[in-house]
């Protein structure tokens, strides 16, 4: 694309899953802007053939797509995500990133997506996204995690201790997944008790228990992450409110 004057960047404001931590939303800020400037985007509409604006469009959403990719993957290695969840939001956020830089980095000149409702997304569009290197790279990465998550599935009760897991980075990638989480609501989420927690921790626990499974489910996100409810001090009568009250006739 030709280079020249080049329009500040516009806030895309995109939006991300309710479970994606800030410092990979920071991740995939970084490469939008970087891809903008990079490709010369917003491009002066005026001044570049239409031929050159697809070109660089379509660079800036691979790139950034491949980095949030990259980084829900990461979120699934971490126990954080299924992979049915990155699936779903690596969709998804194909689909942001297309209507993005249709509407917003190209004023609407591209024909990728229809004018109505945005949602109808060019064919030939989708194969030049899915034929990139870096959706090509993403797709490696996910049959890897799909085909661990069989092995996982299938595993025995014998062989389930085999599977090498870090209960304590677990925890920490949740926590800063959720920095309004607490081991109290993991606790009460999973329905267990800090003993069983502890022994979790600590790699005491058979993860081919009831206890581990339900611990581990909540942590990723199989199980709903609920705030353990605050326990209000109870109010006992104190002697002088045990008294009859004289004032009003009591004996």
């Amino acid at each position: 694309m030709s280079r020249g004057p080049v329009p500040e960047m516009p806030l895309l404001k995109l939006v991300y899953p309710a479970q994606f931590p800030p410092e990979r939303q920071a991740a995939v800020e970084f490469e939008s802007m970087r891809a903008a400037r990079d490709l010369g985007l917003p491009a002066d509409t005026a001044a570049v053939s239409l031929a050159e604006l697809r070109q660089g469009a379509l660079r800036w959403v691979c790139r950034v797509l491949g980095v949030f990719a990259g980084q829900a993957c990461e979120m699934a290695k971490a126990k954080l995500w299924t992979v049915k969840q990155v699936g779903d939001a690596v969709a998804d956020f194909r689909l942001q990133l297309v209507q993005a830089a249709h509407f917003r980095l190209a004023d609407a000149r591209l024909g990728w997506v229809d004018h109505v409702f945005g949602t109808y997304v060019s064919p030939e569009i989708y194969r030049q996204i899915e034929n990139s290197e870096e959706v090509q790279r993403f797709q490696n990465e996910f049959l890897e995690l799909a085909e661990q998550a069989t092995r996982n599935t299938d595993l025995s009760p014998e062989t389930d201790e085999a599977r090498e897991v870090d209960p304590e980075a677990w925890l920490k990638d949740f926590l800063a997944a959720h920095p309004e989480a607490t081991y109290a609501d993991i606790k009460y989420s999973a329905k267990v008790h800090t003993a069983d927690f502890q022994k979790w921790r600590k790699g005491q626990l058979k993860r081919s228990s009831v206890m581990a499974d339900r611990i581990e489910k909540v942590l990723s996100g199989q199980l709903p992450l609920k705030k353990k409810p605050t326990q209000k001090a109870a109010v006992y009568p104190t002697a002088a409110s045990s008294l009859p009250d004289r004032g009003r006739g009591g004996r």
